[in-house]
Formats: C-alpha cells, structure tokens, sequence
C-alpha cells in the first residue's frame, strides 16, 4: 500500500517535518531521495517503521 505524505514547516535547520494517514496498522516503509550540492547522484535510503492501532 502506499499513503500521500504532506510536508509541513519546520523552525529547525535540517529537521524535515511530514504528515501521513498510514491507513493500516502494520510495517510501512518510508523511502527517502535526497541531493546532494556538490555530489552526483541521489542518495536514498528507507525508514522501517510499526505503525499500532
């Protein structure tokens, strides 16, 4: 399954706030791109989270 995210303001630097409905209880898997100034590429990993009723 996959859920919308919305990204929210943050006041801190660095600190990138998001909003989801995570529609299920169960393991979610959050996937993560980002680029880099000054590198090639992309760098991605993924967050494995539990998400309780």
């Amino acid at each position: 399954m996959a859920a919308p995210i919305e990204a929210l303001p943050s006041t801190e630097q660095g600190v990138y706030r998001f909003k989801t409905n995570l529609m299920m209880a169960g393991g979610w898997q959050l996937s993560l791109g980002a680029k880099v100034q000054g590198e090639t590429g992309t760098i991605e990993n993924k967050l494995v989270l539990k998400a309780v009723p």
